[in-house]
């Protein structure tokens, strides 16, 4: 796949400072049926101070599933922030 290719059927979703930080929602998507491409992971997994450097484990999304997937993404953020609150 391309550049422009990957750039045509995909869009950012979210962004994330270590690979702990999207297991969750990876999985939420995927039982979707929502392919989730990372960039950026695999440096980030070997060399965790590179994060901040190149912006960090980007999250792609198809863009026809874009809408889907920030739902999911939103809900599994707003249940996190209620855990952190209650605890």
């Amino acid at each position: 796949m391309t550049n422009n290719d990957y750039n045509d059927r995909f869009t950012l979703l979210a962004v994330f400072s270590y690979p702990h930080e999207y297991f969750v929602l990876k999985s939420l998507l995927e039982a979707e049926d929502i392919k989730v491409i990372l960039k950026d992971d695999v440096t980030i997994y070997v060399n965790p101070l590179f994060s901040q450097a190149i912006g960090g484990i980007k999250m792609y999304v198809p863009i026809d599933k874009y809408q889907r997937a920030k739902e999911i993404y939103d809900n599994y953020l707003n249940q996190t922030l209620e855990d952190e609150e209650n605890e």
